[in-house]
């Protein structure tokens, strides 16, 4: 499963060809399809999932608005028939230390309306992650691509063990890019 929110119109279809029929979410050619989300049983644990993307000023992306009137409406839909709704959200500044407030509040948001997990996709870096109250809301995972300039080169892993019933356990580790290979991350203070 890939998250395409984010992705401009013109990339969509020429990144679903490299894709090769891996299932995809916050992308489409309708608004529809954009929004569809996908669920999946795990283990006898089924999950939703839903991407959103901030609409950019040009207005030319294929995404799912995540400012969209119905944004939380879609996740306490799916949440009615799965155990977890997982989102995914492209949106806020790039060179950001720290969520700004009003995201912050968003992606709060998306967990009063039934997710499980929210996890903020770049643009920018590692901004760190919190308990909030049933759900885990990690603000930006940072990138490992190494055509981001600017960017640190390290990034958040996320392990989730998901149980039934919205009940979960998860382990963040950090990951660097370093000498083009990725691995855990051997800065003992970006951990930290």
């Amino acid at each position: 499963l890939v998250s395409l929110a984010g992705t401009a119109c013109g990339g969509l279809s020429q990144t679903r060809d490299l894709l090769g029929g891996i299932a995809s979410i916050g992308a489409g050619e309708t608004e529809v399809e954009a929004f569809r989300p996908v669920v999946r049983n795990i283990g006898g644990v089924r999950a939703g999932f839903l991407a959103f993307s901030e609409r950019p000023i040009n207005n030319s992306y294929a995404g799912a608005d995540i400012l969209h009137p119905l944004a939380y409406d879609r996740v306490r839909m799916l949440q009615a028939q799965c155990d977890h709704v997982i989102v995914f959200c492209h949106a806020g500044l790039p060179g950001m230390e720290l969520p700004l407030p009003e995201w912050r509040a968003r992606y709060r948001r998306f967990v009063d309306a039934g997710a499980s997990i929210v996890i903020g996709m770049p643009p920018s870096d590692v901004t760190g992650w919190e308990e909030y109250r049933h759900g885990l809301v990690l603000y930006s995972i940072g990138t490992l691509a190494e055509d981001c300039a600017g960017k640190s080169g390290v990034s958040l892993a996320l392990k989730l063990s998901l149980g039934q019933n919205g009940r979960f356990t998860y382990e963040v580790r950090a990951l660097a890019r370093e000498g083009g290979l990725i691995g855990l991350c051997r800065n003992e203070t970006f951990p930290a």
